[in-house]
């Protein structure tokens, strides 16, 4: 019988730093607001991520079940963490569109694989997922919290915790155990509608709600 870690740390610290990297990318409202767009706009700069995840989740997910999840999740924060400064850099409305249509092919993926990798971990130790999850909420509250704080430094800030984020999300998917990126080709009908659709949703309501606020 696998002997259970009373405390998943490595679990938990990776679910607190994607969802800190989702709370930090709620904040590109804010951004984009105070860049001069309009309201419109800024919606249409927020809803790129869901449209842009119905074609990539899929994608990156069966590619996940195929190579391996942690492969290919250690690919997508590593992108995200150079793409994203695209959207920094862009001067135009029509720059940050592309901007973030590159960048968010690859960030959308990055929660629902960081799941997996998760859940799979936790599952091999016969572990609830429950506990982990708190560690994700706690991420994105602090996150948001804290940059709400640092942003009057400068908008700077947004994409370098991005960036630091992602980097040590990586780090830290690599200290999880290997069975936990291996899902195998039949579990992707499975797993991928439920969980792909639902974090879909679940983030055209976050980024909706937050751009309203913005």
């Amino acid at each position: 019988m696998k002997k259970v870690n009373r405390i998943p740390f490595k679990e938990g610290t990776l679910q607190w730093l994607i969802y800190g990297n989702l709370g930090a990318y709620s904040l590109l409202a804010q951004f984009f607001d105070l860049r001069g767009f309009s309201p419109s706009q800024i919606g249409i700069l927020m809803a790129v991520m869901p449209l842009v995840s119905l074609l990539s989740n899929p994608a990156w997910f069966r590619a996940g079940a195929v190579k391996n999840d942690k492969r290919i999740f250690a690919l997508l924060a590593l992108v995200t963490s150079i793409t994203i400064w695209g959207v920094y850099l862009s001067s135009s409305f029509i720059m940050a569109v592309l901007a973030m249509v590159l960048s968010t092919f690859f960030l959308a993926s990055v929660v629902p694989l960081g799941d997996a990798i998760v859940m799979s971990s936790m599952k091999s130790k016969g572990a609830s997922f429950n506990f982990v999850r708190v560690w994700g909420t706690l991420g994105f509250t602090l996150v948001s919290l804290i940059l709400g704080i640092l942003i009057g430094f400068g908008l700077f800030v947004i994409f370098l915790a991005i960036t630091i984020l992602m980097l040590f999300a990586v780090l830290m998917s690599g200290r999880i155990s290997s069975e936990a990126g291996n899902r195998g080709t039949d579990s992707v009908q499975k797993a991928q509608p439920g969980s792909i659709f639902t974090f879909v949703f679940m983030l055209v309501g976050l980024l909706c709600g937050s751009t309203v606020i913005g």
